[in-house]
């Protein structure tokens, strides 16, 4: 009956939050249930919105922590289009690029008292000269009631999905999973959430504020984590005016050394800009969609070798690839955007390998490979990594790109490159 009380209390809270908060603002009450950094320098790439941590481990830290990343690359790339380049043809490329890429993540974590605590993360890149080379990916608060119900507000990450590659349960964030960068920081929006633990299962409810004008614009979501001996179960809604209602399941399921992952998402209808042939688009407002994703990840720490695989399915794809030239011009004419052109087949397949300091030698070698099925187009990516001293990174790789003109991956052909990349690795502070 206790917990009764405190599922109704979830839900009451939820919906009057806002005058809550600004009636407690001078003197919040707050414990996180987040642990996010293990040591006093961050690790940027690990996630601040992981879910299932104790309020405990959160008083043990300190009371105001800065740190971050530095980050700086600098890529070479010769380019050959159709074939294949003969030895003789190496010196005659179709393009020439070279690309600088510098800048820092940084973060605070400020904690004036055990209840109460400040999070932001944000990126500064290279020229440094507009505002889009600035990014805040999180700012938010942390606080609770009674040690019992805690509290975020701010802009913050919501973790929903369990995918690599990809992730169609993650529909919340503004930026998704880019599956060739997948330890790229993803922007999370304005919300407000409320979690309640118990035994070793969470239940939450977002009320999500992101880019509106008028309350009744505000998004609601849902979700429930249960644990079931090893395996952990994700259930959550999303409800918005004027954008389709969706559902996701997410399952984590490890065995031995192997973890299966699989993800379901359900919507009736599509926020997604649909094209027809004559150059016109459309939206699905009346018709059920259902995506979904299985995986499986590998790692021995011993041989620092690990390996992933995933296959996708895309309920808003389309079966063949005629109309992505179509996409192509509308989007070029702002007509759709780059959402409604990504991941435009129904099958997709990605994997990778990556064997890091090779028997304790400073040599690397990673396979990566993404497919479209439904084209058969895509994109293979050998590479080899040398760390000649500590923090620096030399790479040689040779991106290879199948399938035919204006399929998904090669829309101007396919094409075949060589890059040698200098990186800075491990650079926090």
């Amino acid at each position: 009956m206790k917990d009764l009380k405190i599922l109704i209390l979830i839900i009451s809270f939820s919906i009057i939050s806002p005058v809550l908060f600004a009636q407690e603002e001078n003197n919040p009450e707050d414990e996180d249930f987040d642990s996010l950094f293990e040591s006093d320098s961050i690790e940027v790439e690990g996630n601040s919105d992981e879910e299932a941590e104790t309020a405990d481990e959160f008083l043990e830290g300190e009371r105001m922590r800065w740190g971050g990343r530095l980050e700086a690359s600098f890529e070479s790339k010769w380019k050959y289009y159709d074939i294949l380049p003969k030895f003789r043809d190496l010196n005659n490329p179709d393009e020439v690029s070279f690309t600088p890429d510098f800048g820092a993540i940084m973060y605070f974590d400020a904690k004036p008292n055990k209840n109460f605590r400040v999070f932001g993360k944000f990126e500064a890149s290279y020229p440094f000269t507009s505002m889009e080379d600035y990014t805040i990916y999180e700012l938010f608060s942390d606080f609770n009631w009674k040690e019992r119900l805690f509290f975020r507000l701010g802009k913050q990450k919501i973790k929903w999905g369990v995918g690599y590659f990809f992730s169609p349960a993650d529909t919340i964030n503004l930026t998704t999973i880019d599956p060739e960068n997948v330890d790229a920081e993803k922007e999370g929006p304005l919300a407000f959430k409320t979690q309640f633990s118990f035994s070793k299962h969470n239940l939450y409810f977002y009320i999500i504020a992101d880019d509106i004008t008028r309350p009744d614009e505000l998004a609601y979501a849902p979700k429930i984590e249960f644990v079931v001996g090893p395996v952990e179960t994700g259930i959550g809604f999303y409800f918005k005016k004027n954008s389709a209602p969706r559902g996701i399941v997410t399952l984590t399921i490890p065995v031995f050394e192997i973890d299966f992952f699989g993800e379901l998402a359900l919507s009736y209808g599509s926020d997604r800009n649909f094209v027809h042939s004559n150059g016109t688009s459309y939206k699905q407002k009346k018709r059920a969609f259902c995506s979904t994703t299985l995986g499986l990840s590998y790692f021995n720490t011993d041989l620092d070798l690990y390996i992933v695989g995933q296959y996708y399915y895309n309920g808003e794809g389309y079966r063949n690839s005629d109309k992505y030239s179509t996409a192509l011009a509308l989007m070029g004419m702002n007509r759709i955007n780059l959402k409604d052109v990504s991941f435009f087949g129904r099958h997709y397949g990605a994997f990778s390998i990556n064997w890091d300091k090779i028997f304790e030698s400073d040599v690397g070698i990673s396979l990566y490979w993404i497919g479209n099925f439904n084209d058969g187009s895509g994109q293979v990516l050998p590479s080899f990594d040398w760390d000649p001293f500590k923090h620096v990174t030399l790479s040689l790789s040779f991106p290879f790109f199948y399938g035919e003109v204006m399929d998904e991956f090669t829309p101007q052909g396919k094409n075949f490159s060589i890059a040698i990349k200098a990186l800075l690795r491990n650079g926090n502070f």
